[in-house]
């Protein structure tokens, strides 16, 4: 599995997100409904269109589509 980093991701409910996910890092996102939890997975998945910047060990995925993700 690559580092996951989000450097100031921002739509809907998440404004100015920032994320660091390590390599064999275990983690785990939890709240309460509308917090957000599921808009943070589809911007790494690439579903939906987001302002900031996400890298998959470093290399930047910005206008990588999702069918193209690792």
């Amino acid at each position: 599995m690559p580092s996951i980093k989000l450097e100031s991701v921002s739509l809907f409910v998440c404004q100015n997100l920032d994320l660091a996910i390590e390599d064999h890092e275990f983690f785990v996102l939890l709240g309460p409904n509308g917090s957000g939890k599921t808009t943070v997975l589809s911007v790494i998945g690439g579903l939906v269109p987001y302002h900031g910047s996400l890298f998959f060990d470093g290399i930047c995925m910005d206008q990588v589509p999702a069918s193209r993700r690792w």
